[in-house]
């Protein structure tokens, strides 16, 4: 009987170092799991700075290209009114042209005229008696 008790006091002894063990494995895996938990609530707050962050710039994109959106369109609306005026202004030197060429040509037409009418005037005047055709005479035979 007490080889009986010898061996139970050695299980018993294997059994407290064995419960000793675990409970050792326990606190090194409770500690594990504690330093598991702090990285996760790490890494979940970072997640949230990520996705706020994220976020943010997703909202500043989206207003830059809104932004980005009116400038193109107030820039596209001043080039058409640009090329509107650049077309009429065209419309107007072509025609200011034109009214310069037709004054040119009135002008031409009436230096000719005048010219004309200025040599018509110099041929009566010299066929008139005392113009400078007659005076030329006069003075000739003086």
């Amino acid at each position: 009987m007490l080889q009986d008790l010898d061996q139970l006091a050695n299980r018993i002894s294997r059994l407290v170092s064995y419960t000793e063990r675990l409970k050792s494995e326990r606190s090194e895996l409770l500690s594990r799991v504690k330093l598991l938990e702090q990285e996760r609530s790490t890494l979940r707050d970072q997640l949230s700075s990520q996705q706020s962050e994220y976020a943010s710039m997703a909202e500043i994109v989206t207003r830059h290209q809104t932004e980005m959106e009116n400038a193109k369109r107030i820039a596209e609306e001043a080039q058409e009114t640009l090329y509107a005026e650049l077309i009429q202004q065209q419309e107007e030197l072509a025609a200011l042209r034109e009214r310069i060429q037709l004054s040119e040509s009135k002008s031409a037409a009436l230096e000719q005229a005048a010219l004309l009418a200025r040599d018509q005037v110099d041929t009566i005047l010299q066929r008139l008696p005392g113009g400078p055709v007659a005076e030329a005479l006069t003075q000739g035979d003086a």
